[in-house]
Order: structure tokens, then sequence, then C-alpha cells
């Protein structure tokens, strides 16, 4: 089985999907996360129970997706970089000649240096969630210095983006002054919009029913961000 091999990855998998760090990539999703964030989508991924992908589909899938010209992987969850088996899968796509794209809380640095050492990851994706002073309230988690030491490390990788969902709730003009004062002089930050609708709904009930910011709201953020950032993008439609 896979979970001995390469970790508990859903047999939910997306074999084609557009990522847009890495164009055309297949998505695997792993199961289990540290965070609990009211307004997350794939919070079926959260409890880490569910069926995982067999070693014969897995390998059959990744054959495919190199038969078609895909390029990259994208690794995401759940939190991936919970399973001590990432680096395994990793390793096998790596093998296999893919690029590796890594979505990640930022909860795990010494996961993340490690993966970077090794030369197993090509881009990484870290989610801010708010400000420092935001982060047990938005996400229960309380280890701001495991998240302040995961900037750090991706601020100095190659290719890499921070994003934040944004949410009237929790993210207006004065936080993200202050998101820009912690990632000042990172490459890329996206900003993207909050969907209620989208898959099967939120963690939490009350989210589902919460407002997002129009196009034009997040443009006014996108405009006060640009200072901090070589770039600033926007991504409306998705979390």
């Amino acid at each position: 089985m896979v979970k001995e091999k390469y970790g508990r990855i859903s047999d939910s998998f997306e074999a084609l999907s557009f990522s847009n760090s890495s164009g055309i990539a297949a998505t695997f999703f792993y199961y289990g996360c540290n965070f609990k964030c009211g307004f997350c989508h794939n919070h079926k991924m959260l409890s880490g129970e569910g069926s995982i992908i067999t070693e014969n589909n897995l390998m059959y899938s990744l054959k495919k997706a190199k038969r078609n010209w895909v390029k990259s992987i994208v690794v995401c969850g759940g939190e991936p970089t919970l399973d001590s088996k990432l680096k395994d899968f990793l390793k096998l796509t790596k093998e296999m000649g893919f690029k590796n794209k890594l979505d990640t809380n930022g909860s795990n640095p010494k996961v993340l240096q490690d993966l970077i050492d090794e030369g197993l990851v090509d881009y990484i994706a870290m989610d801010i969630k708010g400000t420092l002073s935001q982060y047990e309230e938005i996400t229960g988690y309380k280890n701001l210095e495991n998240i302040k030491k995961s900037i750090e490390i991706v601020k100095n990788f190659d290719d890499y983006e921070f994003r934040t969902t944004t949410l009237p709730i929790y993210h207006n003009k004065e936080v993200f002054l202050e998101i820009g004062e912690m990632l000042k002089g990172s490459k890329k930050y996206v900003i993207q919009q909050f969907k209620p609708d989208l898959g099967s709904g939120c963690l939490k009930e009350e989210f589902n029913a919460m407002k997002s910011y129009s196009g034009k709201e997040l443009e006014e953020f996108k405009e006060l961000m640009m200072p901090y950032f070589d770039k600033v993008e926007l991504r409306i439609g998705g979390n």
C-alpha cells in the first residue's frame, strides 16, 4: 500500500489541472492538517481518514501524466509536510523527471528546509493566513516561531510565492499593511478571493454564508501591497 511507501495520498487526485506557477500539472492531496481554518474547502482532508490511492494506481497515474507531457507535480493537502513519507514521494517524482511544487502552511520549517536541501522542490507556495497575531484565531495554531522560520526559508528559496485567501472578517487595509511589512522584500505575493461556494463548502458552516471581497476591492488591496513585493497577483474565484 502507498501508505507504507509514499504516505497518505488521497485516491481523489487531479490527473490534469492548471497551476498558476507550473502550468499543466498533476495534483496529489495528502491527508491530515494541523490547521483548522473555518473557511477551508479541503476540510475532508483534515482528519486523515479517507481512501488512500494504491501504489499501482499511483504509478499508473504518474506514468500517464508523463505520456500526456505533464511536466509538474503539485503536492498539497491537508498539509503535506506532516507526512513522514512525503520525501519518498518527491524523490520518486523527481526520478521520473517531474518538477515538484509544494503547497504548505509553513508549520514545519525543518521539513521544508530538508526538502530544499535535497533538491526535491522546485516551487513553494506558502499560505499566509493573516498577521502573526491572527494565526491562533484563524487557524488554531500557536507556534508562531515555526511560521516565522518558514517565511525566512521561503524568502531565501529561488522560486516561490506567499498567498493569502481574503475574508472581510479577517483582512482589511491595516492587516494587509502588517502582512506587507512582515513579508517585505519577497518576490511574489498572491491575493486570493474567498469563494464560499467552492467545492464541498467550508469547514465551519457559518463561513458558507459569508460575503467575499469584490474584484474591485481586491484590486485596491493589490495596489496597497505593490511597494512591498517584486510582483503582486490576484486570483479571483478560488481559495
